[in-house]
């Protein structure tokens, strides 16, 4: 028969290794949270490089049109006034 030192010796055993386990679990949970959070922030990061440049790139194409379209009232204006003083002067 056991006796009763063998049977919580047991015990003790079956309790440590399950406590063991609980914490390599919670562990591995714990990395896994940083990793997925660790790759979001990459994600992120990612993302908000891709805006900078795409928003530089707009700000850039929106300035050139402009340019583009006071060049056009320039060319404009100075064609009436060339149309004007041929029919007039």
């Amino acid at each position: 028969m056991f006796k009763k030192d063998q049977v919580f010796e047991g015990l003790n055993c079956v309790q440590k290794c399950f406590i063991c386990w609980y914490c390599m679990l919670l562990f591995m949970q714990l990395i896994e949270f940083q990793l997925s959070v660790s790759f979001r922030l990459q994600q992120v990061t990612q993302i908000d490089a891709d805006l900078k440049v795409k928003s530089q790139a707009y700000n850039s194409l929106k300035g050139n049109l402009q340019n583009l379209e006071r060049k056009a009232t320039y060319v404009s204006l100075f064609l009436l006034r060339l149309n004007y003083c041929r029919r007039f002067c």
